[in-house]
């Protein structure tokens, strides 16, 4: 491309905006070759020419291109050539007419020695267009402009070009997927982290790289020319090798040289080669089963893996995990261990007696759209040499499932050969990257084998189904209701894999061809017959080594046929259905899973599984109970039945009352027995009420009388008010709360309660409760309190329930401190002069004073109290020596 500025870099806007409009069907860019016009090899950035009208005419220009209409070089004396003898064509919207309306004229173009160049870059995507040209050449048919009829399409063009990997490893190869509408033109390609050599290097193996003579400023642009019809190949890809360059991410532009198409692709050149590797060392799996082997691909789009060595194991298959598409690293491989080596093919797997190998690996579901795996080869015999995904089972087939052993996997990037090979090559990875090992061991076997049982009424036809009912663990069933086994832990989920095991399928004779069997054995026969037994193994055919001819059918569905990951097998016996004589019901029976050593996994009698227990299957039981003939006339009362149906069934109970009311609740069975309730308590003592129960089969039924009484006079709700803080001092937000509780069990009970608070109501609603049951309510009171006593009030059905004072104290105005002790009193006088008589005794210490009282001040040292005792005090000892 030139430095020059063309009308198709003026109309690449207008170009954009119409890609947006039209869609067309895209074509590889194999470029088989067309009728479109001869591309001009030395003007590359130039679009077609169009000598003759013919050339022309009914023909796409695609938008971007100058096209040349005419021959210079004709004759231009001679009327028939396709020298324009014009001054100008006129380009006009629309198929030809005789006379277009001047509106729809698009553009004038002047005549330049016999040719003209009209710019398309104007033009509207998927619209036609037809040209007038005045004059006399071949391409008018006279001299009248309107004779010209040359009609042509404007179109869009749509170029898509990627890598098919975003990663390529240094000195390594890339694919680039080329996608456009056209079947041949020239496509440039720049990048700014290359020039023109290194772009050469990248492009010039695949030959597709031209060489532009006529371009002296094309080198200097750092682009080179791919000139995609010489594609010789019929290849959708062309590659591009980077040999030499250094790491890095490198944008490639890629433009057609004359049009207004273009796109870029990304691709990172990395120095750490593609490292691919599987996510554990050991993979640990029983036989049997789906093997889960995580593969971490490292970016690539591409890996082998080889699974087994054939002269340790006599098992050894190769395959290729395709992931171009695929946008994560890790994915699951899965490996049918059943089926690997067609030990455990069914006839379904069987064609001609041939057997597919990649019916063993698939990938894990969250994978298998964006990635593939296919077997490249199965080696069968060390004689035989190397065979293809597909054998003759019979011949080259193992005689036992894959035993318990360490499988070596494998991974690299390729393989050396695959596919058809003869009996002397042996297939090897070329660049081995990684290894692992599968270990297949034998399964322990079923932990827990229980009965249940599950309302009649409730789906059970998937594991959602069994997730969302009511199961319940039981050894008595009645009959209608369903009737489950679970075997926790069975494993196989390779062998359910291959029979292709969907939900609610019947298995019974799946299993019984693979050696398990199911067995009711009737614990108390009638007399005078012989035991009678129901099995699966009367579902084989007649012949077959298992059948058991003195046995009835049993017949089985596996409930969570497509869900089944090996945890939990559930099993339902479909004993109402059973091809020969049902189950009798109020009769006992005993159980037994066997797995014998018809099956493959055991090969002698330690091997073998052999569990048992027992279970009654009951007559239905349902009725109301006696204790309904009275009921209090009152709310909540309660109609009471027994059953023995499931646990979770459907119970309709209606209690009607002639000119009174008709009541119907639903409830669900629970401990053989349920319960409806109802509200009477607005009819009298004495009113006949009819009462009847159905359950979810025709026999779920009974009917009673009734009659109301006078129900007990219900005690009152009781209430317990508590504030928050309980103490609060000043500035405190307070909170109250009313607990309120129904002291009767059976009872609801309803009361008005009004709650007051210094003064302003708070609370003034109805409470009503149930039996039992408990409520509180909450109220602010104060916000930001002050000192002070508040009283409350609280009222039910207009009688005082509760009241009291709440008091906020201010921490600042504490009490009075306590008086200091009184001084001890003065020592009494001597006494007067008389007779030698003694001296008199001191005087008594006067009295601690007493402590003074609260006050909002203290009085300092005395207080009153200590004062006057003390006053008091001297003026008896004054008296006393005055006598």
């Amino acid at each position: 491309m030139t430095n020059e500025t063309t009308y198709r870099e003026k109309g690449r806007a207008v170009v954009l905006a119409a890609l947006m409009v039209l869609s067309v069907v895209a074509m590889s860019a194999a470029f088989a070759g067309g009728a479109a016009a001869a591309l001009n090899a030395d003007n590359y950035d130039e679009g077609s020419t169009y000598t003759s009208p013919d050339d022309l005419q009914g023909n796409d220009v695609w938008i971007g291109q100058e096209v040349t209409i005419g021959d210079s070089d004709a004759d231009k004396s001679d009327d028939s050539s396709d020298y324009i003898d014009a001054s100008g064509v006129v380009v006009y919207e629309g198929l030809y007419e005789d006379e277009p309306d001047s509106d729809s004229r698009v553009t004038t173009i002047q005549v330049e020695d016999g040719e003209a160049d009209i710019d398309t870059s104007e033009l509207e995507a998927g619209e036609p267009y037809h040209l007038q040209i005045g004059g006399s050449s071949g391409w008018t048919t006279g001299t009248d402009a309107s004779d010209v009829q040359v009609d042509f399409w404007a179109q869009s063009e749509d170029l898509n070009v990627e890598f098919s990997s975003s990663t390529v490893e240094e000195d390594g190869t890339a694919d680039i997927d080329f996608e456009s509408d056209r079947s041949q033109q020239y496509v440039n390609v720049s990048s700014d982290s290359l020039d023109h050599e290194e772009l050469e290097g990248v492009f010039a193996d695949d030959g597709i790289a031209t060489d532009i003579t006529d371009s002296g400023s094309h080198e200097d642009d750092d682009i080179v020319t791919l000139d995609i019809s010489t594609n010789k190949d019929d290849e959708e890809t062309l590659t591009a090798d980077f040999e030499g360059l250094e790491t890095g991410e490198y944008n490639f532009d890629f433009n057609v040289t004359d049009s207004a198409a273009e796109d870029n692709a990304t691709v990172e050149v990395s120095d750490d080669a593609q490292d691919r590797s599987f996510g554990e060392s050991s993979f640990i799996e029983n036989r049997g089963d789906i093997a889960n082997i995580t593969v971490d691909l490292d970016g690539s789009d591409e890996a082998v893996v080889q699974v087994g060595q054939y002269d340790e194991v006599r098992y050894e298959a190769g395959l290729t995990i395709n992931a171009e598409d695929y946008d994560n690293d890790t994915v699951t491989l899965q490996m049918n261990t059943h089926l690997a080596g067609a030990a455990g093919a069914t006839e379904d797997h069987l064609k001609d007696g041939n057997f597919d190998e990649n019916a063993v690996y698939d990938l894990h579901e969250a994978d298998d759209e964006d990635v593939s795996v296919e077997v490249d080869y199965v080696n069968r015999t060390a004689t035989d040499g190397v065979q293809g995904a597909t054998y003759d089972a019979s011949e080259f087939g193992l005689s036992t499932p894959l035993e318990g052993d360490d499988y070596e996997l494998t991974i690299g990037d390729a393989w050396d050969t695959k596919g058809d090979v003869s009996a002397e090559d042996d297939p090897e990875i070329v660049d081995e990257q990684d290894s692992a090992f599968l270990t297949l061991q034998d399964g322990t076997g079923p932990t827990n084998i229980q009965t249940h049982t599950v309302p009649s009424e409730q789906s059970m036809t998937d594991l959602d189904d069994f997730e969302d009912a009511n199961v319940t663990a039981t050894d008595t069933i009645a009959h209608d209701d369903q009737f489950l086994l679970t075997v926790d832990d069975f494993g196989k989920t390779g062998y359910f894999d291959a029979i292709d095991a969907g939900d609610n399928d019947d298995i019974g004779k799946e299993l019984a061809q693979a050696g398990v069997f199911l067995e009711f054995e009737q614990q108390d026969p009638p007399a005078n017959t012989e035991d009678r037994t129901w099995n699966n193994s009367a579902l084989l055919p007649e012949g077959h080594s298992d059948y058991d001819e003195d046995a009835n059918a049993l017949n089985l569905k596996l409930v969570n046929g497509g869900d089944y990951d090996g945890d939990q097998l559930i099993l339902k016996p479909d004993y109402e259905n059973f091809d020969d004589e049902k189950l009798p019901t109020d009769e006992g029976y005993d159980w037994n899973l066997s797995v014998t050593e018809s099956s493959v996994y055991v090969t002698d009698d330690d091997e073998e599984l052999d569990v048992g227990g027992e279970f009654t299957l009951e007559e239905r039981n349902f009725e109301l109970d006696d204790a309904n003939e009275e009921l209090p006339a009152a709310s909540n009362t309660a109609v009471t039945g027994t059953t023995n149906i499931a646990p979770g069934s459907e119970v309709d109970v209606r209690a009607a009352s002639s000119g009174n009311f008709v009541e119907d609740d639903t409830v669900e069975v629970e401990d053989g027995s349920f319960e409806a309730t109802f509200d009477f308590s607005g009819y009298a003592a004495g009113t006949a009420v009819d009462l009847e129960a159905t359950g979810p089969v025709d026999d779920d039924s009974d009917d009673m009388d009734a009659e109301l009484i006078e129900a007990d006079e219900p005690k009152s709700l009781t209430y317990d008010v508590t504030t928050d803080p309980a103490e609060p001092v000043v500035g405190d937000d307070v909170s109250g709360m009313i607990a309120v509780e129904n002291p009767n069990e059976d009872r609801t009970v309803s009361e008005d309660i009004v709650f007051t608070f210094d003064g302003d109501t708070i609370v003034d609603e109805t409470v009503e409760l149930e039996g039992g049951a408990s409520n509180s309510l909450e109220a602010s009171l104060l916000e930001n309190a002050s000192a002070g006593d508040y009283e409350w009030e609280l009222t039910a059905d207009g009688e005082v329930v509760a009241d009291g004072t709440l008091t906020v104290e201010d921490p600042d105005k504490g009490d009075g401190s306590d008086g200091s002790d009184g001084d001890d009193g003065s020592d009494g006088d001597d006494g007067s002069d008389g007779s030698d008589g003694d001296d008199g005794s001191d005087g008594s210490d006067g009295d601690d004073g007493s402590d003074g009282d609260d006050s909002d001040d203290g009085t300092p040292g005395f207080g009153v109290g200590v004062a006057l005792v003390a006053l008091l005090g001297a003026a008896m000892l004054a008296l006393r020596r005055q006598n």
